[in-house]
């Protein structure tokens, strides 16, 4: 059997039935994320455009009601998200660094703890939940498809650590 056709149908088990077992068994769901921006990545520009609108929106309104750090801004609401987002002001690192706690809508002690080497500077760090760690990944393997990637292809990644756990360790032999 031709070696392009065995890669590609392990390509579609991994796709089609490994990696949802492992959304499964691990309670993520990165591959609905996936084909969700996988359908998104195929929007024209005006629904994209709207999309954009719509989200925007509800992160703004999100953040002003959520968030305290942008609840004591009081910024009022703007029919357009994209002039009601120029109130908004720039966050520089320290101020994100000395406010982290007023800028996290969940406890940080339920949330997955994401750090930087803080080789150009001050350390960045950054706290996601389970479901913004699954938008994460699918989105990162949608830009590595639009590389060529595919499961099961090998792919180059590089890293501060070679301590990866026990999923991260699955994924590398997959």
């Amino acid at each position: 059997m031709d070696k392009s056709i065995i890669m590609k149908i392990y390509n579609l088990i991994l796709e089609k039935m490994v990696m949802p077992a492992g959304d499964l068994l691990f309670s993520t769901k990165t591959m609905a994320e996936l084909k969700k921006w996988r359908h998104i990545s195929q929007l024209s520009e005006s629904e994209l455009i709207n999309l954009q609108k719509e989200n925007l929106s509800d992160l703004l309104k999100f953040a002003v009601q959520e968030i305290p750090f942008y609840k004591e801004l009081k910024t009022e609401a703007n029919e357009d998200p994209f002039t009601w987002i120029k109130k908004f002001p720039l966050m520089k690192k320290k101020v994100y660094k000395d406010n982290i706690d007023l800028l996290l809508s969940e406890d940080k002690d339920k949330l997955i703890k994401k750090m930087t080497s803080g080789s150009s500077g001050i350390q960045g760090i950054t706290y996601m939940n389970i479901k913004e760690q699954d938008l994460n990944r699918a989105i990162q393997m949608l830009w590595w498809e639009w590389a060529g990637w595919k499961p099961g292809k090998p792919i180059l990644q590089t890293g501060m650590t070679i301590n990866r756990g026990l999923l991260k360790t699955f994924k590398d032999y997959f």
